[in-house]
């Protein structure tokens, strides 16, 4: 099969065979077009791979350089940050082989959640104004769809979202987004494993930080430890004295000591930890914690 490069939905067909010597039949919209340009034998270099994913039907990119060595397209359909591979018929013209929206929806999920987020924004914003705008995306969603339950009067839905539905929802998403992996490179596997990873430390950092007496305790999930410059401070009266905590006290790694809320300012990194967040998994700065 002839390597293929990119097509472009707002590009305008100009001649039936291109450089690559493939005829464009008439199943593909006139509003495209094929070309070698700015490719290596006809295919984008390897560390562009994410370059082809395509945020929107209406600027798309057709490709054989998918690993899997398929001809198709990786996209947003209904923007709605859910890309699918939608496969393409190549014997030696290229057609469709998916000419409705609705027969494209039915094309396998290949990314979604965090990972469909980033794919969308990264050649916009940076990455921790990604995260943020992801985090209130996904918090809107969770109060939009409980506001009305009966017993939303006597609920904190901010704090149910943060403490206990969007971390274990997300690990999931980040599971199902793992299938984009059959396309992409290796290099580009560990680009999008290492922005799940670290948004995930950024979404534990939002877990409530509580405060009794004018005190810090503790998180809702995990016990903390403060670095003032010279070591680890952890608060002396938490709700949970976890078994981690102690054998940090026990082998000399934090002290324990009464950390009121006013003296936060003295403090650079915060640690989150317990039986299953090894100590210095989760660090971030002190200004990213929250309060409760």
């Amino acid at each position: 099969m002839p390597d293929i490069s990119w097509m472009t939905a707002t590009e305008t067909t100009t001649a039936a065979t291109n450089r690559t010597g493939i005829s464009i039949t008439p199943t593909i919209p006139p509003t495209t077009e094929r070309t070698t340009t700015g490719t290596m034998n006809g295919k984008f270099p390897k560390a562009k791979i994410l370059n082809k994913i395509s945020k929107s039907s209406n600027n798309t990119i057709i490709t054989d350089a998918w690993k899997t060595g398929q001809t198709g397209e990786i996209v947003d359909i209904k923007g709605d940050y859910v890309f699918r591979f939608i496969d393409f018929i190549d014997n030696g013209e290229l057609r469709h082989k998916h000419t409705t929206e609705e027969s494209k929806l039915t094309c396998p999920i290949v990314a979604t959640g965090l990972v469909g987020f980033w794919l969308h924004r990264k050649d916009d914003i940076g990455i921790k104004d990604i995260f943020e705008a992801y985090f209130k995306f996904r918090l809107e969603q969770y109060v939009s769809a409980h506001k009305n339950d009966d017993d939303a009067w006597e609920r904190d839905l901010q704090k149910e979202f943060i403490c206990h539905h969007h971390i274990p929802s997300e690990k999931n998403l980040i599971k199902e987004s793992k299938a984009l992996f059959a396309y992409i490179t290796e290099s580009d596997q560990k680009k999008l494993m290492s922005v799940s990873s670290n948004y995930l430390k950024f979404a534990r950092a939002k877990r409530i930080l509580i405060v009794r007496h004018g005190l810090l305790t503790d998180t809702s999930i995990a016990n903390i430890a403060l670095w003032n410059g010279c070591e680890w401070h952890t608060p002396a009266q938490p709700l949970l004295a976890g078994t981690q905590r102690r054998y940090l006290l026990d082998t000399g790694q934090i002290k324990e000591t009464d950390i009121p809320v006013a003296s936060l300012g003295n403090y650079r990194h915060i640690r989150l930890f317990n039986a299953l967040i090894p100590f210095g998994e989760v660090e971030l700065p002190v200004g990213q914690i929250r309060m409760y």
